[in-house]
């Protein structure tokens, strides 16, 4: 697997931690899905198919509040 086609899945506790991250990765003009609690449920499964079948390398979650 090339370098390029490796994806991340960032998992933090806090979505204050994730509020951190990401504009980190919008400074560097990468691709990314968020996943947390604010996140309607019936746009989750779009944003999981979306990093799964693109070019998206990049995904952050809140194990916290996605159960919600």
């Amino acid at each position: 697997m090339s370098e390029q086609d490796r994806k991340i899945v960032l998992f933090s506790e806090w979505t204050t931690m994730l509020n951190l991250i990401e504009p980190l990765l919008n400074k560097r003009d990468l691709d990314y899905v968020r996943l947390d609690g604010s996140v309607p449920q019936k746009k989750r499964q779009g944003l999981i198919h979306q990093f799964q079948k693109k070019q998206l390398r990049y995904k952050i979650k809140c194990k916290k509040d996605f159960g919600r």
